[in-house]
């Protein structure tokens, strides 16, 4: 008997990768690292000011599956936190869907064949207080997400 895929970790996770991909860095323009913390991107012959880094949490399966990412937001050359608070805002922008009646978006659930099986609903649950900085002067904050979807 196999796994069915909405309790699927490789699915989820190619799921989020496939949202963010797509909603950040595709359309905003913005470098993202999945699980790997505090390394900031290279690109030959461009210097990175700005990218997220996103984590991703365990599973815990059942009919009503949960999991969390904790996506970190990294900025360099930003000593007021301005591109900090823009680039947390977005992210929470994207998790945000206010003609929704319940105000959150619907992260599509794929399988390993990219045909969607359904959806997780994320909410935000915890953020951090105030912006840290690196060593090497990079800014940073961060913020959990939880997510939540049916499954088998």
């Amino acid at each position: 008997m196999a796994l069915d895929p909405t309790l699927s970790e490789a699915c989820l996770k190619n799921s989020i990768k496939k949202f963010f991909v797509d909603n950040i860095f595709t359309a905003e323009g913005i470098d993202i690292d999945f699980d790997v913390q505090y390394v900031q991107p290279e690109e030959i012959g461009v210097e990175v000011d700005k990218w997220i880094s996103i984590k991703f949490g365990n599973i815990e399966g059942g009919t009503l599956s949960r999991s969390h990412i904790i996506v970190y937001f990294f900025t360099r050359s930003d000593s007021e936190g301005v591109d900090l608070s823009i680039l947390r805002d977005m992210i929470l922008d994207k998790v945000t869907d206010l003609n929704a009646t319940d105000g959150h978006t619907r992260i599509p659930l794929f399988d390993l064949t990219w045909n969607q099986i359904g959806g997780m609903i994320p909410t935000l649950s915890v953020e951090s207080d105030e912006a840290g900085i690196l060593k090497d002067g990079t800014n940073f904050k961060w913020m959990r997400i939880n997510l939540a979807w049916g499954a088998k």
